[in-house]
């Protein structure tokens, strides 16, 4: 299955003048450089001796750190640039925890892939860094005034993080840099962990902009780009379908189409389907790991090797079990007093709590505490400028 990254030409909503963005982080030319080599595809070696051979400060404000986190560079890489730094400065050197390393599983192996996507590289918040020149020979953007309404909901929030594209056969979605970054990431798997909470099973994202696709909308893995994410606009604690055998457990992301209807449960394609329906999901879509490793924080690294989840899938019971409670979903998914036992720790429920639509999620809070962002109103969407692009959007190669 190829695993590349979006290729095409964004289409891109009008956004109102002065909208705000939401990663405003200025990176050195240095930096905006190693964000271009990791986001080409190349190995962790082959940047890290850039970063080595490198003759200037990468300088590194702590929101950069966090910016260069969210695009899906690696520990190994942000840690060599400071160290780099450091090095220049004569001062102590950073170290890293080896478990912080993307997953060393392999992606699923490549076949050939009709009529391949054309890339949009994810835009770099940055009045110092050099944006490179489109292709002069590509044919011109086309635009639609008119994308879908969940689209605006989302769109300025994610747009620094990775690409919007309107993928043919199946509409607008977006793809982040760590998929690009690398090829073995994969959603409700890879920065982030699970909390039980009083709206059952919680996906905790390490990432900035975590809280919108693992809580509101779908994922899909296309076999010419790989993960992409495609918008909605009801909140779920993590929207899988799970599956149990044994001592083992695992999730995968429930697919397009596959719709809860809070009387009346799941539909699928528009037709009513039981608590034991499949979803037409793979055993490749499925992250399984130790019952007693479900609550780790390196998910990526606990999860079993393909070879293991093929003989553990055709075993499992499957558990869609979804409810509504106080006019919330909760995911109730693997029972929870078995999750205990295995770990040998008791699990103490964390609050949900709101946020307002386009508020921060508060910093340095409780570990009792998770947070559910409501949407705000997209921006008023004005005409295309007369480049062709919409106002606070910089054209793509």
């Amino acid at each position: 299955m190829v695993i590349s990254p979006i290729r095409g030409y964004p289409q891109t909503p009008d956004a109102a003048p002065g909208a705000p963005a939401t990663a405003q982080v200025a990176l050195s030319p240095g930096a905006a450089e190693v964000v271009k080599l990791a986001q080409s595809g190349v190995s962790d070696d082959v940047v890290l001796a850039y970063i080595n051979n490198s003759q200037s400060a990468f300088t590194l404000s702590s929101d950069a750190v966090v910016y260069l986190k969210d695009l899906g560079l690696s520990p190994a890489v942000v840690t060599a640039m400071l160290n780099h730094d450091a090095s220049l400065n004569h001062q102590p050197q950073y170290t890293y925890d080896q478990k912080l390393y993307p997953a060393t599983i392999p992606a699923p192996a490549p076949v050939p892939a009709a009529a391949p996507v054309a890339p949009v590289a994810p835009e770099v918040a940055t009045d110092q860094a050099p944006v490179a020149a489109p292709d002069q020979g590509a044919p011109p953007p086309v635009y639609d005034s008119s994308p879908p309404v969940e689209v605006n909901y989302f769109y300025n929030d994610l747009a620094p993080y990775g690409s919007w594209v309107d993928l043919p056969g199946y509409g607008w979605c977006w793809q982040p840099s760590a998929v690009v970054i690398n090829r073995g990431w994969r959603p409700y798997c890879d920065g982030g962990h699970w909390v039980y909470s009083d709206a059952g099973w919680f996906w905790q994202s390490d990432y900035s902009w975590g809280w919108a696709p693992f809580h509101y909308g779908r994922w899909r893995m296309d076999e010419r780009c790989g993960w992409v994410w495609f918008p909605d606009r009801v909140w779920g604690p993590a929207w899988v379908s799970w599956r149990s055998s044994g001592d083992h457990c695992g999730w995968a992301p429930l697919p397009l189409h596959a719709v809860f209807d809070v009387g009346g449960g799941f539909r699928f394609n528009g037709v009513h389907v039981g608590a034991d329906f499949d979803f037409g999901l793979g055993v490749n879509l499925f992250t399984f790991v130790a019952l007693g490793d479900f609550r780790d924080r390196d998910l990526g690294h606990r999860r079993l090797p393909p070879t293991e989840v093929t003989k553990i899938y055709n075993r499992t019971t499957i558990i869609n079990n979804y409810t509504v409670e106080n006019k919330i979903i909760v995911n109730r998914g693997i029972d929870v007093r078995r999750v205990s036992e295995a770990t040998h720790t008791t699990i103490q429920k964390v609050t949900v709590r709101d946020v307002p639509g386009g508020a921060e999620t508060p910093r340095g809070g409780s570990t009792s505490v998770v947070y559910r962002h409501e949407l705000r109103e997209p921006a008023a969407r004005t005409a295309p400028s007369a480049s062709g692009w919409s106002s606070g959007n910089t054209p793509l190669p």
